[in-house]
């Protein structure tokens, strides 16, 4: 099992709606094999007892991402660069209990620095989740650990 299917199998046992795979400059793989995730969703809502099955959107431009993003609710972009202030996620998190939460995780080489002022132009927060640099699939479990968590305490 590769690295996002891991992801998405540790996210769909925690509970999410929707994951959208984009194309962003820095990706790596610039393919999905929509089919398998689909499969592997499945599974980890029969183990989980989940009562939904999350929504697997096929990969994506960031750019028409954003665009056609209609999200209502909290909209987040996780980033590293030190040069873009940024808010703490958990914060944030906790102040949004009763809306709809998006985040952007980056690639495996973090989005590029237009890209992340790309999302922010478009009503995205810029946020942190912590002083470490995480692997896209940590980060992206740890985001929806976070916004869960939120929606408990």
């Amino acid at each position: 099992m590769g690295r996002m299917e891991w992801l998405v199998e540790k996210a769909t046992e925690i509970g999410f709606n929707k994951i959208s795979f984009l194309d962003c400059k820095f990706s790596e793989r610039k393919s999905l094999r929509v089919d398998r995730i689909e499969k592997i969703i499945i599974s980890a809502v029969k183990q989980s007892r989940k009562g939904w099955k999350p929504v697997v959107e096929p990969m994506i431009p960031f750019h028409q991402f954003i665009d056609n993003c209609t999200s209502a609710g909290q909209k987040y972009i996780c980033h590293c660069y030190s040069e873009i202030s940024k808010l703490d996620f958990f914060a944030e998190a906790n102040q949004s209990l009763e809306e709809d939460i998006l985040v952007l995780v980056g690639p495996e080489g973090d989005f590029s620095f237009d890209e992340v002022r790309y999302a922010m132009e478009h009503g995205f927060k810029s946020v942190t989740l912590g002083d470490s640099r995480l692997r896209t699939e940590t980060a992206g479990l740890f985001a929806v650990m976070i916004s869960q968590l939120a929606r408990r305490v």
